[in-house]
């Protein structure tokens, strides 16, 4: 057995002062737990650390909760209606897609019929081909800034005591992050591409130091 010196869903120790945060980015072809040696030191150190994993394709692999239609009358077993959403969002093919773009608007169509329910939908790492590799690169990069930007915004609604949606099953008490998080001390670091990302939020986003 491998173990890690943390504990899966533990409270937050009371501290005098409040916790000063760390945003952290991947490198290509990583993910946020390939760096869960160096996370955990920083934590050791009284960091709160929001490990990022990028859904850019540039991870190894990643997934993330997808919204499918489920028929009224019910679906023949082994049925995946999640691939005649990729065909509706005509999202199937990344290289050609403006996936990077924009987010496509889930109410047209046939995609607001009947009830929903969530599926995992699983991005593996997409290798860039030497024609097409300045111009992916150009838009991963802008895609990861927005992502740990938006990570920010969500450790500024836990801090406020908002409640933060996890479709993940949980049962981890976001509330007691309440005014215990330090913004005007927030971090940004990152891995290789991660620290290309880092560039970018930091000429962007002027919360991060």
């Amino acid at each position: 057995k491998l173990y890690i010196p943390a504990i899966w869903q533990a409270p937050l120790r009371p501290a005098e002062e409040k916790y000063p945060v760390i945003v952290f980015s991947h490198g290509l072809s990583g993910w946020r737990t390939s760096y869960s040696s160096l996370c955990l030191e920083l934590a050791s150190y009284g960091f709160v650390v929001a490990a990022v994993e990028h859904r850019d394709y540039s991870a190894s692999a990643s997934f993330y909760k997808k919204q499918v239609r489920m028929s009224t009358s019910g679906t023949n077993p082994g049925a995946n209606l999640s691939d005649l959403d990729d065909l509706l969002n005509d999202q199937s093919d990344y290289e050609s897609s403006d996936l990077l773009e924009g987010k496509w608007d889930p109410s047209q169509g046939v995609q607001d019929v009947g009830p929903f329910c969530h599926a995992k939908e699983w991005m593996l790492y997409q290798r860039a081909t030497k024609e097409n590799e300045s111009r992916l690169r150009s838009r991963q990069l802008k895609y990861r800034a927005k992502e740990c930007m938006e990570v920010l915004d969500l450790l500024e609604d836990l801090n406020k005591g908002r409640y933060v949606a996890n479709v993940l099953e949980s049962n981890f008490d976001s509330g007691m992050f309440y005014d215990q998080l330090d913004l005007k001390k927030a971090f940004f670091i990152g891995h290789s591409f991660g620290g290309a990302t880092g560039v970018l939020c930091l000429a962007t986003e002027l919360r991060f130091k």
